[in-house]
């Protein structure tokens, strides 16, 4: 300062001792004027944290004034400092860059410049491992400033930088500590050649893969083994052509395609060559990329080969066929495979036969040139087009598809519209002849070669002197025609007759017409010509009889001439007259007088009157009585053994070397019997029939011992042979709805071959089983060579449970003689047919047809039954005979979530069906929101209305979040009656807002047997809207209903802008309750006046002014 003048004085500041780089003056020199003050500034500017003094002196020019002083100035640390002091990289790929930003804060006023010291993160010889950036810089007062920072290892180490950052006017630099570590992928791929050497791939080259010839469907691989040798895991991919050709697509594959290997460690990577069709492939370029690492390019070259097997034809059209029966040619070809090929080959025929195709194609192994061949048989037996697909499978892995196709049509060869069916030449005379003509049309869609039959028939009719002509090979082609003619030369008396002629081609015989006619004349003949009196003993009897029978139209004497009967024979009636149409029956009579191994009169002649002699023949012998009389008699089934002794004694001086002789097949013996002399010995007999007897031809036999001395001794057999025992009794087990195939082993016990006619006896069914229910079927006929045996095939198949006995007989048709097994088939419960996936949202109505098929005569019904109330099936339905009907299954869930439920289609005639349904109930969306707007204070009820599904009584709980809306607790909902018709339930939402603005949530109706509803709601608060005028006569009061919407006590105050009304300033209100305001009116106003109340409550949370409510106020005088 200076002294009082008007001038002013000028005054100099000039420093003294101490330290005068740290202290500044601003102001070293000024005018002060009188009566002023002036401020001098010093800066202060440290470049240490010591302690610093500084002395200055001050001086007032021509006034000789001086006064020192000093300056004391003491620095702190700037506060300049690294956010954050470290950095860790970790592990970082060698080459590869990685970058990270930490912070530079400055806290002090004033501002700092700084620079990085690049030595202190500089590694020596290996360049720019970590860079930073930037360099230097200013740091502006109470700020911060990103520094980035950038990794790049250069090898194979560990790094660790103090990087050092020089803060001007800061004594102790900035640090940040930056760690990190270089790695390298040490990969490698190994595969292996065809004996097992391990051979490297090299990266970046191609590295071949081939995998020659591979058959078809047949999978080749080939191992690429992933090496990781280095620390760290690695990552690798295959990665395959973006542009793989349509028929390549499959055919080559890699697992796994993308894999981790862990360090230190390898994986297995498998490259499959598995060719569908034939083709080449060559140059299929593969890479294995390995993250961060290398590329192996890999070249994969194979060939998709077939075996060169040839087929015959791959095609075969049998064309237009007869409709097939028993007894008919076959019509089959042979398809033969030939190996082509320089290795064996399977073949193996995929086709099961068929009741119109049988094919005979046992699995084999083909040679290399060697062949096989496979008879393919049609049976045609329904009128209509066939078409079969024989599939081969070769070596397992490859099919080949052989078609065969083919048509049945109707045999109609019929005769011409005018020829009778009756061709009767009537009664002719000796010597005269008749033709007759009858016409053949051909109506079969293909050409027919036919003969006129039965042969027998054809010769019956030669011998009655009718000739039929043409009668073979008789060719008419589709609606072609040919005459057939017949001719009857009668030269000798022929009895009425009658023949059916038939026409016979390719197995099929048809009615053709009936022949009838006759030649009348005498016809007497003796029924015998020859009789036989057999062995009869010395002075014994024995009679026959011999018949004479007239068939002729005229009737005629005869005479027996009796002396040439005599001595060993007599007849009787010597004579008599035979009418037409009769017999006589002539008693001849054997009387042996003396021992004659033959007896015989030859030609013994019966005069006739007009007509030929007729001439017989009587033969016998006469032995003397047997020594053995005892009949050894047997009794068996047929094909079944028995075996007996006959004793016999040697009483003689020699030893007996016996050769039995046996008479009949039936029995049979040892060739050869010794007996000592002395010795009883017994000789066995064996009877094993091959036929059955009946009770009045029972099997006769004998067997005779000659003995040395020239005499013998006879036993004699007699056999029966019953009928056969069951050659097996077979029992299986098989589900219900299962086809079922059993062989059944049929033996020829005669050299042989025979065909048997193959009978299906059905012993017991199930009671109430319709016919059709249960199938028990087979080929008609089975040929089986002599003294083998040959597998038949019976098909069952049941649709219900029980158990099925039944007889399978296999009867020679000619000789009668049969064979039979007994076959019990027990039907258990079916398993599960199939199952059913369904997948819908829940409270969606899904249908799903269910086809049920119904091969009985007779309409079946079923009853259905599903374990999950969601799906509702009809509980009845009929499916009509041998058709299909649908089974419709409707389901709505009412919960989400996976359920499994059994279907279970029930019918007395076809049993259980069986179906196992996976329900996959989805959530629905939220039902469509609901919006509320309303002001504040006030409230607003909605209803929700939801339909019910379920179909029983339900208990909803409803609950909404939040304060602002409330609704019941719980709600009814009646039982649905089904069929995807719900019924409606509502619930009140009451939305009363406790804030202004916006509030949302959800509503939420649940029930454990009607599922979850959700609800959004919305709610608009807005701010409440003026009330009124309540009206207030002087001197009086009114009420106002006011009510406490916010969620916890609150205290309002209650204000007016008139003094004439009155009103109590305030009340705490409990939350949610209602309250009411009295306001009074005093004024001796003339006139009325308005007025206004004013409700106002604290802000709530989030709001920053009060809300209020208006209320209008209106106060009348007492005029």
């Amino acid at each position: 300062g200076g002294n009082g003048g008007n001038g002013g004085s000028s005054g100099v500041i000039t420093s003294g001792l101490g330290s005068g780089r740290a202290f500044r003056c601003l102001t070293p020199r000024a005018l002060v004027l009188p009566g002023k003050k002036f401020e001098v500034v010093f800066e202060y500017t440290p470049d240490s944290l010591a302690l610093v003094e500084s002395f200055w002196r001050f001086s007032i020019d021509g006034h000789g004034i001086e006064v020192p002083f000093v300056l004391v100035g003491h620095a702190n640390e700037p506060n300049v400092y690294m956010e954050t002091p470290s950095l860790n990289f970790k592990a970082l790929m060698v080459g590869h860059e990685a970058r990270d930003e930490v912070v530079l804060v400055n806290r002090e006023i004033i501002p700092f410049s700084f620079q990085f010291n690049e030595k202190s993160f500089h590694a020596e010889g290996l360049g720019a491992v970590l860079k930073v950036s930037p360099l230097q810089g200013t740091i502006p007062p109470e700020s911060s400033l990103p520094v980035k920072v950038s990794f790049t290892p250069a090898s194979e180490s560990e790094f660790n930088f103090n990087v050092v950052c020089n803060v001007k006017r800061k004594p102790t630099p900035v640090t940040l500590n930056v760690k990190g570590e270089g790695y390298a992928i040490r990969d490698s791929l190994v595969s292996e050649t065809a004996d097992g050497m391990p051979v490297e791939l090299v990266a970046g080259q191609s590295n071949v893969l081939d995998f020659g010839a591979v058959q078809l469907n047949e999978k080749s691989i080939q191992q690429v083994t992933v090496v990781n040798s280095g620390k760290f895991n690695f990552d690798f991919a295959w990665k395959f052509p973006a542009d793989i050709a349509p028929s390549l697509a499959g055919v080559i594959a890699v697992h796994p395609e993308i894999g981790t290997v862990p360090k230190g460690d390898r994986t297995v990577c498998t490259i499959t060559f598995n060719p569908r069709a034939r083709l080449v492939v060559r140059n299929f370029r593969l890479a294995c990329n390995v993250t961060n690492g290398r590329s192996y390019p890999v070249v994969v070259s194979g060939m998709g080969t077939q075996p060169l097997l040839r087929f015959s034809f791959t095609e075969f059209d049998f064309g237009t066929c007869f409709q097939y029966q028993a007894g008919m040619p076959l019509q089959q070809t042979v398809l033969t495979v030939t190996n082509e090929d320089a290795s064996e080959i399977s073949l193996d025929c995929l086709f099961a036969n068929t009741p119109w195709l049988e094919v005979t194609a046992p699995m084999t192994m083909l040679a290399p040139g060697g062949s096989v061949d496979i008879p393919v048989v049609f049976y045609p037996r329904e009128l209509r087009t066939y078409r079969e697909v024989l599939v081969f499978e070769v070596n397992g892995l490859s099919t080949v598809q052989v078609a065969v196709t083919g048509e049945a049509c109707a045999f109609r060869v019929e005769l011409a519209k005018g020829s009778p069916k009756l061709v009767n030449f009537g009664a002719l005379r000796v010597g005269q002849s008749l033709t007759r003509t009858v016409k053949l049309v051909n109506k079969s869609p293909i050409p027919v070669t036919l003969n006129v039959g039965p042969a027998a028939t054809l010769q019956a009719l030669r011998r009655r002197r009718i000739s039929v002509s043409p009668a073979s090979n008789i060719t008419l082609r589709p609606k072609g025609t040919a005459n057939v003619t017949l001719k009857f030369a009668a030269d000798q008396r022929i009895p009425a007759f009658s023949e059916d002629l038939v026409v016979e081609s390719v197995g099929l015989v048809k009615p053709l017409c009936a022949v009838a006619g006759s030649c009348q004349g005498l016809d007497i003949k003796l029924e015998n010509d020859h009789v036989p009196f057999g062995a009869v003993v010395q002075k014994s009897r024995a009679s026959r009889r011999v018949i004479m029978q007239n068939h002729g139209d005229i009737g005629a004497h005869f005479y027996w001439d009796p002396a040439q009967f005599l001595p060993d024979f007599t007849i009787s009636p010597c004579e008599g007259y035979i009418s037409p149409g009769m017999e006589v029956s002539f008693e001849v009579c054997f009387q042996p007088q003396e021992l004659s191994p033959d007896v015989r009169y030859e030609g013994l002649v019966c005069e006739v009157e007009d007509a030929p002699p007729l001439h017989v023949t009587l033969t016998g012998m006469c032995v003397p009585q047997p020594a053995q009389s005892d009949v050894l008699k047997f009794s068996t089934a047929v094909r079944q053994r028995e075996t007996k002794s006959i004793s016999l004694t040697n009483r003689s001086l020699a030893r007996w070397d016996l050769k039995p002789v046996i008479e009949n097949d039936c029995w049979s013996g040892a060739e050869l019997l010794q007996v000592e002399v002395g010795q009883t010995k017994a000789y066995e007999v064996t009877y094993c029939p091959l036929t059955m007897t009946s009770a009045d031809a029972k099997h006769v036999g004998s067997v005779f011992f000659p003995l040395p001395d020239g005499t013998g001794m006879l036993f004699n057999l007699q056999g029966v042979a019953e009928a056969p025992k069951a050659a097996a009794t077979l029992q299986r087990e098989v589900p219900c709805k299962t086809a079922y195939t059993e062989l059944i082993s049929v033996h020829n016990w005669l050299k042989r071959p025979q065909r048997f006619k193959v009978a299906i006896e059905l012993a017991t069914r199930n009671a109430g089983d319709p016919a059709g229910s249960t199938t028990l079927r087979g080929l008609d006929y089975i040929d089986v060579p002599g003294l083998l045996r040959r597998e038949y095939k019976l098909h069952f198949y049941a649709y219900k449970e029980g158990v099925t006995n039944a007889r399978v007989v296999f009867r020679n048709e000619h000789s009668g003689e049969y064979l039979f097994h007994n076959v019990t088939f027990k039907s258990t419960p079916p398993g599960v047919i199939n199952a059913i996936a369904l997948t819908t949202p829940v409270r969606q109505l899904i249908t799903h047809p269910l086809t049920v098929e119904n091969p009985l005569a007779a309409p079946v019904t079923f009853t259905a039954t599903c374990t999950v109330p969601e799906i509702t099936v009809p509980h009845t339905f009929t499916v009509p005979a041998r058709a299909e009907a649908q089974c419709v299954l409707e389901v709505l869930p009412l919960r989400v979530g996976a359920q499994q439920a059994r279907l279970t289609l029930t019918s007395a005639e076809l049993g259980l069906y069986q179906y196992d349904v996976n329900l996959v109930a989805t959530a629905a969306a939220p039902e469509r929101s609901m919006h509320f707007k309303v002001g504040l204070g006030g409230q607003q009820t909605s209803t929700f209305r939801f339909l019910h599904f379920g179909k029983t009584k339900a208990e909803y709980t409803c609950k909404a979040e939040g304060a602002d809306f409330t609704v019941d607790k719980s709600v009814s909902a009646p039982a649905s009656t089904g069929g995807g018709q719900g019924v409606e339930v509502c619930v009140d939402v009451t939305y009363e807002p406790s804030r202004l603005g916006d509030s949302r949530t959800t509503l939420v109706v649940e029930s454990a047997a009607g599922g979850e509803y959700l609800c959004p709601l919305v709610g608009h608060c807005t701010a409440p809207k003026p009330q009124g005028p309540f009206v207030v006569k002087a001197g009086g009061s009114t009420t106002i209903l006011f009510r406490n919407v916010f969620p916890h006590a609150t205290t309002f105050n209650f204000s007016v802008d008139h003094s004439a009304f009155q009103v109590k300033r305030e009340e705490t209100i409990a939350s949610k309750k209602s309250h009411h305001l009295t306001v009074s009116y005093k004024s001796t106003a003339k006139t009325s006046r308005m007025g206004k109340l004013v409700v106002a409550a604290p802000p709530t949370d989030g709001q920053a002014a009060p809300v209020t409510w208006v209320f209008y106020l209106k106060g009348l005088t007492d005029r």
